[in-house]
C-alpha cells in the first residue's frame, strides 16, 4: 500500500470509528473486521472479518437477550424470542450498516473491487457483527454493550426506541 493509499485508509479508519462511537486501540482489529476474504487471493494469512463475525454474532445476540428479559417482565419465551429475532435480523442489521456506511470501509481484492466497484457483495450486514466482535476485543464486555445499546437504540432504563 502506497503512502497516499494509506492516508486514505486511514482516514477511513478514522470516520468508521467516529460513526460507530468507538476508537480503537488496537487498529488492526479494525482492520480485520472491515477486511472481506476476498483478500486472501492475493495473501492466504491475511486475517478477515469472519472469526469477528462470528464472536459478535455471538455477542450481539445475547446483548439483545438481556435486554428483552429485563425489559419486558410479563413477555413470554415465544414472545421475547420474536422480538429477539427481529432485533439481530439481517434486515435490522442492513439498518445498522447503513446507518455506519459500512459498505464505504470494506476493504475487498482488487479483482472484487474491478466487478462493479465491489458492488457486487451485499452482505454487510456480516461487518456490523464483526464490527461488534472487534470492539468488544478491544474494549471488552461493557464498552461493546453501550455500542450495540447505541447503534440499536436501546437505553438503560428500560426504553427501546426500535421495540
Amino acid at each position: 500500500m502506497g503512502n497516499s493509499e494509506a492516508k486514505q485508509r486511514a482516514q477511513l479508519l478514522y470516520t468508521i470509528q467516529s460513526n460507530c462511537g468507538y476508537w480503537f486501540k488496537n487498529k488492526q482489529i479494525l482492520e480485520e473486521a472491515l477486511t472481506h476474504d476476498s483478500c486472501r487471493l492475493t495473501n492466504p494469512e491475511i486475517l478477515t472479518y469472519e472469526r469477528l463475525e462470528y464472536l459478535g454474532d455471538s455477542f450481539l445476540g445475547w446483548i439483545i437477550t438481556d435486554y428483552l428479559f429485563r425489559k419486558y417482565l410479563s413477555d413470554n419465551e415465544g414472545d421475547l424470542s420474536r422480538k429477539r429475532s427481529d432485533l439481530v435480523s439481517s434486515s435490522m442489521q442492513r439498518k445498522i450498516a447503513d446507518k455506519l456506511r459500512i459498505d464505504e470501509y470494506i476493504k475487498f481484492d482488487k479483482s472484487v473491487q474491478n466487478q462493479n466497484s465491489g458492488q457486487a457483495f451485499r452482505k454487510y450486514d456480516k461487518f456490523v457483527e464483526a464490527l461488534i466482535g472487534g470492539i468488544y476485543i478491544d474494549g471488552g464486555f461493557e464498552k461493546a454493550k453501550s455500542i450495540v445499546y447505541n447503534l440499536w437504540g436501546l437505553d438503560e432504563l428500560g426504553s427501546c426506541i426500535i421495540c
